[in-house]
């Protein structure tokens, strides 16, 4: 009689135990009166909105002169990408690294700025562009503006290429 009873009342609890893990989500409320799942008397207010502040999103004024002065939000910059071959060392005595690396910086800075990067074998660091003349010494006084400028002046070649979304490398014919 006792097991019957205990098979019975395991039963039951192990149900009872199984609707209460299988009870449906409770519906979400939603109210100012409500922070964190818990009703809550305090009800909570944000400060007038101010005329002058600039707000994120809203139309800006007119300029005087005419134009709106929008600017676009979120704008895909293009990239460009470098493979080449470590030729550092030997100017202080070391051998050639010759490590090879492919290095991505934004065409803006090729084009505007300045472009270092760095060899992950050996750590030097290379000249890219120099557009605001920091590195007068390196680039014959400006006259080289990107190691395109620089490698053509030393009568080797360079080839462009362009990467396409499957991620093939295109060459242009020369």
């Amino acid at each position: 009689m006792t097991s019957t009873l205990a098979r019975t009342f395991l039963s039951r609890s192990f149900v009872a135990a199984r609707q209460t893990l299988v009870r449906a989500p409770r519906p979400v409320v939603h109210s100012a009166y409500v922070t964190s799942g818990i009703a809550s008397p305090t009800r909570w207010y944000s400060s007038p909105p101010n005329p002058d502040s600039p707000v994120l999103g809203a139309p800006e004024k007119e300029a005087e002169g005419g134009s709106t002065g929008k600017q676009p939000i979120g704008k895909i910059e293009p990239r460009l990408s470098l493979t080449f071959t470590c030729q550092a060392g030997p100017e202080k005595g070391n051998p050639v690294c010759g490590h090879r690396s492919t290095h991505e910086f934004k065409r803006h800075s090729y084009e505007k700025g300045v472009v270092l990067i760095q060899c992950p074998e050996c750590k030097a660091r290379h000249l890219i562009a120099d557009n605001l003349g920091w590195f007068n010494e390196v680039t014959g006084d400006g006259k080289h503006k990107n190691v395109e400028d620089l490698v053509k002046s030393k009568g080797e070649k360079v080839t462009r290429g362009r990467v396409n979304f499957d991620g093939d490398i295109e060459y242009a014919p020369e």
